[in-house]
């Protein structure tokens, strides 16, 4: 959608995601049994082709490298045509034989065995950035109108963040210049008569895999100030590591009748909202499914499909829910399997309630066809009833036809049989979940993988690790609204963090905000890059697990409330809990202890809300310097973003447990120095 001032831009955030966001998270046994309204606001997409589902196209990197270039072109959607910035590209594919996709705006998903390696070459022959749709707080990027610049961020991997590899610092200037005596790929004034390198238009990638990563992940540019543009108009696309089965062996263990494997469904969703304005007279608000809108998608009645789901769009939550199109009570079972390419490691998780996919998020899961043939279900993302006036998308028709599948469950039904399938293999590579979430504080200086680093409250500290997002208005001629962490702005230049190798850390993430204008808190997405975390516990307002109570009707104790479909124990509490009042001016609410199931790199932080997460640290290829930011990514443009380094206090060894490392305060004393 077209943001027309700051606050409409926050008020819209807050109208599509905010409201359902905490909300939906929390209650999704309550909600399952309710039929929505239809929404007096439904989503405004491009017109409909009846496409029928298809995957995206496979560039094999096992085979060969890749090229993507980004440029402006126009695309189809539905029966329109619209302008994005797109990627054309060449790779391999399956075979072995080479092949060029002209500009997409869904771009081949790479595919790459674990432990090989993703060659990938990046060309910018993008434009000239347009004016931005906000107003975006000054950086070089967006005062000299010289050069559009990009690069590109390997979502989810704990692969090298340095230059060459994972590196979202670099700017890959761009061919295309303000006025065309410039040479491309120079900042003005930059290009020598006779340069002694080379500029900086094209970009070659090495990116080593690991051989405990598998599952959907995802590539997008990451240039501060530009990121939410190039994403809304095209610039994103799936990756996927080989060797999911390792950790469930789907089609060994529930062979079909008819010997054919398990079918794999990719599903990558944007959020479209025609950023580039091809039609400046109306104003879109869609989610699209591989570029298509809402396809048409088959199941065989009893088949067992695999999805894999990646939400890649820049701002928008997937709330999602498979319902019966001819009775809305009746809601289709998932069976998550993981999340952000972190296998759950007890059972998968069966659910008819929503599943909260925030921006950046991943889930796999296996859906089962219904009893006959002639069922069509409704894809859609949900919204709750509270707030009858949000869109309810809807994203994909899935029709129920074929002769039926039968499986080998040993005498078991089908359903009891998936949930109660185990992972045949364990990441030896992050600590067990249950150990993280129960180590205790490290004593006095002395870190080890044994234990977790206690954060200080003090604000000077160099192990202060409370982040509090909110957001500002700058004191300028535009009343510029920013998006803060810790009251700061995003400084390329500057190191905000500093952690060891090694070591595990316990941070406070801290949602206190209600944007300027507005009585209103809005949701933020919290993503790490490089690495993987556990949630341990997270605070609510109590109206969020209760929304229709009275204040005094609050129980004191709840047990085995859903949280982004984990289980939780929830205290209640009066006094100094929640970083925003409530309607009666107090700070109060549930204290909820989580039962750990799987590693996440993205998590929703719900409105007004307070979650810890503790982050392992163990693996040495992520040493160097990376962020962590707010992953709605308005909110990261406008500078909600922070950099983190990470150091190797013993360079390409192994710490065994119990080994004692440098403490973080001889560590800080030599900050300068490192940073240097």
């Amino acid at each position: 959608m077209e943001r027309l001032s700051p606050f409409l831009r926050r008020l819209l955030i807050v109208v599509l995601v905010g409201l359902f966001s905490s909300v939906s998270v929390f209650i999704e046994e309550a909600s399952a049994d309710v039929t929505l309204p239809s929404p007096p606001h439904p989503p405004v997409c491009p017109k409909e082709n009846t496409e029928t589902f298809e995957n995206p196209q496979f560039a094999y990197a096992d085979k060969g490298g890749i090229t993507l270039d980004a440029t402006k072109s126009s695309f189809q959607l539905g029966s329109q045509t619209f302008d994005g910035y797109l990627y054309g590209s060449t790779y391999y594919d399956e075979n072995g034989k080479k092949q060029s996709l002209y500009t997409s705006y869904t771009p081949p998903t790479i595919r790459v065995s674990s432990g090989k390696s993703i060659d990938l070459t990046l060309t910018n022959d993008l434009p000239i950035s347009p004016n931005p749709q906000i107003p975006l707080p000054p950086t070089q990027q967006n005062l000299e109108k010289q050069s559009q610049d990009t690069n590109l961020h390997y979502h989810g991997f704990g692969v090298s963040p340095l230059l060459g590899s994972d590196d979202v610092v670099m700017h890959v200037h761009s061919n295309q210049t303000a006025n065309q005596q410039d040479k491309g790929g120079y900042y003005p004034g930059d290009a020598p008569p006779n340069p002694e390198y080379e500029p900086i238009t094209e970009y070659p990638m090495h990116v080593d895999i690991l051989e405990n990563h598998s599952g959907l992940f995802w590539y997008h540019p990451h240039v501060h100030t530009v990121s939410d543009t190039q994403i809304r108009a095209g610039m994103s696309g799936g990756i996927i590591v080989e060797g999911f089965d390792r950790y469930y062996p789907i089609s060994k263990n529930i062979p079909p009748d008819n010997g054919k494997p398990i079918t794999e469904q990719v599903m990558l969703f944007k959020d479209f909202n025609d950023v580039l304005k091809s039609d400046p007279n109306k104003t879109y608000n869609c989610f699209t499914l591989n570029g298509q809108v809402n396809p048409k998608m088959t199941i065989k009645p009893g088949e067992v499909q695999f999805w894999r789901i990646g939400n890649i769009g820049a701002d928008t939550y997937l709330n999602l829910q498979l319902l019966d199109s001819k009775d809305k009570q009746k809601q289709v079972p998932l069976y998550i399997l993981a999340r952000d390419s972190n296998n759950i490691t007890t059972h998968p998780i069966e659910t008819t309630g929503p599943i909260l996919v925030p921006p950046a998020s991943r889930v796999e899961l296996l859906v089962v066809g219904g009893d006959t043939a002639n069922e069509t279900y409704n894809l859609v993302s949900q919204l709750l009833p509270e707030f009858p006036t949000q869109p309810v998308y809807q994203l994909a028709t899935v029709q129920v036809e074929g002769n039926p599948v039968k499986y080998n469950t040993r005498g078991k039904a089908l359903d009891k049989f998936i949930t109660e399938q185990t992972p045949a293999k364990d990441d030896k590579t992050l600590p067990i979940l249950e150990e993280l979430a129960k180590m205790p504080y490290c004593k006095g200086s002395i870190y080890t993988k044994d234990c977790v680093i206690e954060p200080s409250t003090d604000k000077k500290s160099d192990l202060y690790r409370t982040f509090t997002f909110d957001s500002a208005i700058l004191n300028d001629p535009k009343q510029t609204v920013v998006s803060r962490i810790n009251a700061k702005l995003y400084d390329e230049n500057r190191i905000d963090t500093v952690a060891t190798l090694h070591t595990n850390e316990e941070w406070t993430l801290i949602n206190a905000d209600a944007p300027v204008g507005t009585s209103q808190p809005t949701p933020h997405a919290f993503h790490i890059h490089q690495l993987d975390f556990i949630v341990t516990d997270v605070t609510l307002p109590p109206e969020y697990l209760f929304p229709k109570k009275a204040k005094d009707q609050y129980p004191p104790v709840t047990n085995d409330k859903p949280y982004d479909n984990n289980a939780a124990t929830c205290i209640y509490q009066k006094k100094n809990v929640l970083p925003l009042p409530n309607k009666n001016g107090d700070y109060e609410g549930y204290v909820c202890k989580l039962t750990q199931n799987g590693y996440r790199d993205t998590i929703n932080l719900p409105l007004n809300s307070i979650t810890k997460i503790r982050i392992p640290f163990s693996n040495p290829s992520i040493a160097g310097t990376f962020v962590y930011h707010c992953h709605i990514l308005i909110d990261e443009d406008t500078g909600m973003m922070q950099n983190i380094k990470v150091i190797d206090p013993l360079p390409g060894k192994l710490l065994k447990a119990g080994t004692s490392t440098p403490s973080m305060n001889s560590v800080s004393s030599n900050l300068q120095r490192i940073v240097d």
